[in-house]
């Protein structure tokens, strides 16, 4: 049986909830937009988006793509009609990282993850999806042995570990977990 904390009713419920907003949020945001998800609820803990990714340099090994001729890897390519659709700026080369075989990585006119994830982010924004920062989440929500929501912290500090309140937002169609930074 689900806990009796995991019955209460929800505060706010979406079609779907995301937590994490560097590139592996931002682009299951950007898949279920694309495959008719209308209600998009996308939760960082931190003050700002975009996560870790914001922070690297922005390079991304993406075998197939249009910059470049030899073939490595199936599916990597998928994401460049993302990237143009969305406004990323890539310069004109791919170059060959430490460990690669060969050159497949791209890299973003401005140096920096933050010319991958802002554009992606306000392309998201101006197409629907919602962005809740500050938002930590301690909990996934479950009944039926199903996720159906998580339990945040509202108007997390990092610095110091505390919040306002906690919340319970729902989700019709499950839960992403996009988290990960810093490796």
């Amino acid at each position: 049986a689900a806990p009796a904390s995991n019955l209460q009713p929800f505060n706010e419920i979406h079609d779907l909830v995301i937590v994490g907003s560097g590139f592996t949020g931002l682009s299951a945001a950007y898949a279920a937009l694309k495959a008719g998800v209308k209600d998009i609820l996308l939760l960082d803990k931190m003050e700002a988006f975009g996560g870790n990714s914001c922070l690297c340099g922005g390079l991304m090994s993406v075998p197939l793509n249009p910059k470049q001729q030899k073939q490595f890897a199936e599916n990597a390519v998928n994401i460049c009609p993302m990237l143009d659709e969305c406004g990323v700026q890539l310069m004109d080369k791919v170059i060959r990282l430490g460990g690669h075989s060969a050159p497949r990585t791209m890299v973003p006119k401005a140096a920096s993850g933050g010319g991958i994830v802002v554009p992606i982010h306000n392309w998201l924004k101006k197409n629907g999806v919602q962005f809740r920062n500050r938002s930590q989440v301690i909990d996934l929500l479950m009944q039926d042995g199903k996720v159906t929501g998580v339990l945040i912290n509202c108007d997390y500090n990092w610095k110091d570990g505390t919040s306002k309140k906690e919340q319970r937002i729902g989700s019709r169609g499950g839960v992403v977990i996009a988290t990960g930074g810093w490796g």
